[in-house]
């Protein structure tokens, strides 16, 4: 994959599927990067808001996820996933 993003920078899906493979491996600060070029080209993809949330929850950046899963559901309040995900850290943040 990241050889084919260095031949196309600008290639939407790849960089979110990037983004993801990335996340997996747990390399959170590349997973990132991958997804916000993917959100500078299109700020309103919903995938790469989902993966930036989790990225952000797997590194433990509870409030920033939050915000990526409620940003993803103002576009589609019917993301299951996303509104579970932002459900549990809704109850992390208020037993905080």
């Amino acid at each position: 994959c990241s050889e084919n993003i260095s031949r196309s920078p600008n290639y939407l899906s790849g960089l979110v599927v990037l983004g993801e493979s990335y996340l997996t491996l747990g390399d959170y600060e590349k997973a990132k990067e991958m997804l916000n070029a993917a959100l500078k080209q299109d700020p309103d993809n919903l995938r790469a808001l989902y993966f930036l949330g989790r990225t952000a929850q797997s590194a433990g950046e509870v409030l920033l996820a939050y915000s990526y899963y409620e940003r993803l559901l103002e576009a589609d309040p019917y993301c299951e996933e996303a509104s579970l995900e932002a459900e549990k850290l809704k109850q992390e943040i208020e037993s905080k």
